[in-house]
């Protein structure tokens, strides 16, 4: 896994959420160490999965994503 994550050259945006149990934030970290041209943001929710995958409409967590996104992909 580590010579694949290795090979990846795009710009990378690693979103997860600090409570999630579906995805737990280590592995997105694992991921995050292995791809070179990644930026890794843990997301600060106490909605688990949802907090990440499905922000409440006008929800600080659909705030927070929305203004880390915005400038990653004008960076691209």
């Amino acid at each position: 896994m580590k010579a694949a994550l290795a090979r990846i050259q795009a710009k990378t945006l690693l979103l997860t959420s600090q409570t999630d149990r579906t995805i737990p934030a280590y592995l997105s970290r694992e991921l995050y160490a292995g791809i070179k041209n990644a930026q890794y943001i843990e997301i600060p929710t106490i909605r688990g999965h949802l907090g990440g995958a499905a922000p409440l409409k006008g929800s600080a967590e659909e705030a927070f994503i929305t203004d880390r996104i915005r400038p990653f992909l004008d960076s691209l």
